[in-house]
C-alpha cells in the first residue's frame, strides 16, 4: 500500500512518462523520416529510416499559381531481399543510365542493424521496468526492480540515438550523390521524436529513484519499529520503553548478600598436664 500522496504520485507519473517516452520511441522506430533529402533534379523527395525508406514525389510548380500536391509515400523494408536485388542493379547501372548513387543509402547497413538492436532492447527493458513499477507497492524486490530497468532503458536508448547522430555526421552518410548534383540529407522529425522519447524515460528513471528511496527508507522505519514493539515487556504499554543496562546475573548479585562469612581456622589446642614428682 502507498505510504503517502507523495509516493503514489511519483509512482504514477514513473509509470506514466515511462508509457509515454516508449510510445515515443517505437513511433520513431517505425517513421522512415531519419534523415530525409529531396532530389530536386528528380522532384522526389526520399525518407531514409532504420529499417525501411520511403520515396513520394515532392511539391513542384508547372506554371504559375499551379502547384501539385505531395503524392502518397511509396515505402520498402531495407531488408527486403528483392529490394536489395534492386539496389545492387541500380548501383550497376550508374555509368551505363545515369542511376542515382542515392540508392546505397536504402542498404540495411550495420549501424542500422546496431541502433535498431538497442532501441529493441530498450523497447523490452522499459516493458519489464513497467510490470515492476505496477507491483513496487506490494514487492520490495519489484520496487528496486523499477530503477535498474529504467536506468538501463534510458542508456540503450541515449546510445542509439548517439551512434545514428554520429554516423548521420559523415560525410558519405550526410550527402545523397544524384545524377546531377550532390544534396544534403537533413535530419527528420523522427529523430527528435526518439529524443523526446528517450528524455521521458530519462524522467521516469529520476521519479523511480524517488520512489525507491522512499519505499525502502519506510521499509526500515517499519522494521525499526517492529523491533523496538518486540523488545518491550509484556506488561509495558509504552512503546518508548527502554530496558535496563544487564548487570550481574541474580544469583551472583543477591547470593553475596547471603553468603555466610568465612571460618577461623581451627587450632587443636593440646592440654598439658602437670603432675608433681
Amino acid at each position: 500500500m502507498f505510504r503517502s500522496a507523495g509516493q503514489a504520485l511519483s509512482i504514477g507519473l514513473c509509470i506514466a512518462l515511462a508509457a509515454l517516452g516508449l510510445g515515443l520511441t517505437l513511433f520513431a522506430l517505425f517513421s522512415a523520416a531519419w534523415q530525409i533529402v529531396e532530389l530536386r533534379e528528380y522532384h522526389i523527395e526520399h525518407q531514409h529510416g532504420i529499417w525501411l525508406y520511403c520515396v513520394r514525389s515532392a511539391k513542384y510548380s508547372v506554371s504559375p499559381g499551379t502547384i501539385y500536391d505531395e503524392a502518397p509515400l511509396h515505402c520498402a523494408y531495407k531488408f527486403d531481399d528483392s529490394a536489395t536485388q534492386i539496389i545492387d542493379d541500380t548501383l550497376a547501372r550508374v555509368d551505363a543510365e545515369g542511376a542515382a548513387r542515392e540508392a546505397e543509402h536504402h542498404r540495411f547497413s550495420g549501424w542500422h542493424q546496431t541502433i535498431l538492436v538497442f532501441i529493441l532492447l530498450s523497447q523490452v527493458l522499459g516493458f519489464v521496468a513497467l510490470c515492476a513499477g505496477c507491483c513496487s507497492t506490494r514487492s520490495h524486490v519489484a520496487a528496486i526492480t523499477l530503477p535498474v530497468t529504467m536506468f538501463l532503458s534510458l542508456l540503450l536508448s541515449l546510445v542509439a540515438a548517439g551512434i545514428f547522430f554520429l554516423t548521420a555526421m559523415r560525410v558519405d552518410i550526410r550527402f545523397a550523390q544524384a545524377h546531377v548534383g550532390t544534396y544534403e540529407q537533413q535530419i527528420g522529425y523522427a529523430f527528435y521524436v526518439h529524443l523526446l522519447g528517450t528524455l521521458c524515460l530519462g524522467i521516469s528513471f529520476i521519479l523511480s529513484l524517488c520512489s525507491v528511496y522512499r519505499t525502502v527508507a519506510d521499509h526500515r522505519s517499519t522494521n525499526n519499529l517492529r523491533s523496538a514493539a518486540h523488545s518491550t515487556p509484556i506488561f509495558s504499554s509504552s512503546t518508548s520503553y527502554k530496558p535496563e543496562v544487564s548487570g550481574p546475573p541474580l544469583l551472583e548479585k543477591y547470593s553475596a548478600l547471603t553468603r555466610p562469612s568465612p571460618q577461623a581456622p581451627y587450632v587443636r589446642e593440646y592440654a598439658y598436664r602437670v603432675t608433681s614428682a
